[in-house]
């Protein structure tokens, strides 16, 4: 006999089993399946109806709809096919067991305590939050990760897309999904290039910043979590990737001293920590910015091949000494969100630090992003990370601070007490 298992709801792990022809889901009494104590079922939300070997589900006009498979049912129905999901609304889930389907005795006999076991988690673990892991209980059929409000969780580091990647429900589990993020995701170390299902324990990582552990006991791995090392991901014949390891730095020579005086700074506002809403406001232009939020943040000014070398960790060196930094890492270079998050930094920042490289004295937008800051007015410090032949005649009088590979902390410290001070 075909049967319907409730996964979630009001009754989790409850058989209904299905022998009429048609079979009517609601709240009302008439109904042939009664959902009571739930107001995302309507008096008459979906109907079954025998077609061959399998039922047909149509939705009855419901006013938070029928969905099989994350789908939502239309006036043409849905038929059936062995282990499909069945959703009404975001609170009632059931599975759809076939008579012809092989089950174990412990699935029909489900009870609550069985389908909490089977619970999966994810523990999402930011690097510049070490001692606060965040943990989400998986329970719709798709699951959005990005930085983004709009996602399901939300992470806004700077390595995150603005919709980074997909958890669907499937019989088999969750599966996971890159949806053309900038920076990429790994599984297990592995560069993530078509979906895959996801097993308890799957370590996901994004950049150098975010590590998410998929599993059904996070009272064990929420504790281990926090002392796992990232690991290095061997190279991929793929231009998204990018390194993990944080601690890197490219070893260069050192330029030699010269004789450029530091000027006085003006005084910045005191650091404070950016914390971020957690509402689902729409962001302005989806460039994941409201206006005011970069006020006395500091601008990070990079090439994009610099930074899983050192800027990732130097962006993390200022969240850990409470200097609230931006940078563009989780946006298209070029892309119109792009431009206009960098118009709003260019305008709000309080400073500018840019980390100078050959590549970085390239890209086209550093140098009209340092005059427009500098005829604002506002300071601008060269972090001296890459030797370079030749510096633009505008740059010579800019603040420099040098980049030494054999002490690379020293640099940081620095830029930090410069910063921190307010003046050089």
């Amino acid at each position: 006999m075909h049967r319907l298992i409730m996964l979630r709801g009001p009754n989790p792990g409850r058989v209904f089993e299905l022998s009429d022809d048609v079979i009517n889901i609601g709240r009302g009494r008439r109904n042939d399946i009664i959902i009571t104590d739930d107001n995302e079922v309507s008096r008459e939300h979906c109907r079954f109806i025998r077609t061959g070997n399998h039922y047909r589900v149509t939705d009855l006009n419901s006013s938070n709809g029928t969905y099989v498979n994350g789908v939502p049912v239309d006036e043409n129905g849905w038929l059936l096919r062995e282990k499909a999901i069945i959703e009404l609304g975001d609170t009632i889930t059931f599975q759809y067991i076939p008579d012809d389907t092989t089950q174990t005795a412990d699935l029909v006999a489900a009870t609550e305590e069985d389908i909490a076991a089977l619970q999966p988690y994810l523990i999402v673990h930011i690097a510049s939050q070490p001692n606060e892991p965040a943990v989400y209980p998986l329970d719709g059929l798709t699951i959005s990760v990005g930085r983004d409000l709009d996602n399901d969780i939300v992470i806004q580091e700077p390595e995150m897309s603005r919709h980074h990647l997909r958890l669907t429900f499937t019989n088999a589990g969750y599966t996971i999904e890159d949806l053309g993020s900038l920076n990429g995701t790994y599984v297990n170390g592995k560069f993530l290039k078509a979906p895959v299902t996801l097993h308890s324990g799957d370590m996901i990582e994004i950049g150098t910043m975010v590590r998410m552990q998929y599993t059904h006991e996070p009272e064990r791995l929420q504790s281990v979590i926090n002392t796992e090392v990232l690991p290095s991901h061997p190279a991929e014949d793929n231009d998204k990737k990018i390194s993990t390891t944080a601690t890197h730095y490219t070893a260069v020579e050192e330029e030699e001293r010269d004789d450029t005086t530091w000027g006085t700074m003006p005084a910045l506002p005191t650091p404070t920590l950016m914390r971020y809403n957690d509402d689902h406001t729409p962001s302005r232009a989806s460039i994941g910015l409201e206006p005011g939020q970069l006020e006395g943040h500091v601008f990070i000014a990079y090439a994009q091949n610099d930074w899983s070398d050192f800027v990732s960790s130097l962006y993390k060196s200022f969240h850990e000494a409470s200097i609230p930094a931006w940078v563009d890492q989780y946006l298209t270079p070029g892309s119109e969100e792009w431009a206009l998050a960098i118009d709003q930094a260019l305008a709000e920042c309080a400073i500018m630090v840019v980390v100078v490289s050959r590549a970085a004295l390239e890209t086209p937008y550093i140098k009209s992003s340092i005059n427009r800051f500098l005829n604002r007015a506002k300071p601008v410090i060269l972090l001296m990370y890459k030797r370079v032949e030749r510096l633009p005649i505008s740059f010579k009088e800019l603040p420099k601070i040098r980049y030494n590979p054999n002490d690379p902390q020293l640099a940081v410290q620095r830029l930090i007490a410069a910063i921190k001070r307010g003046h050089v």
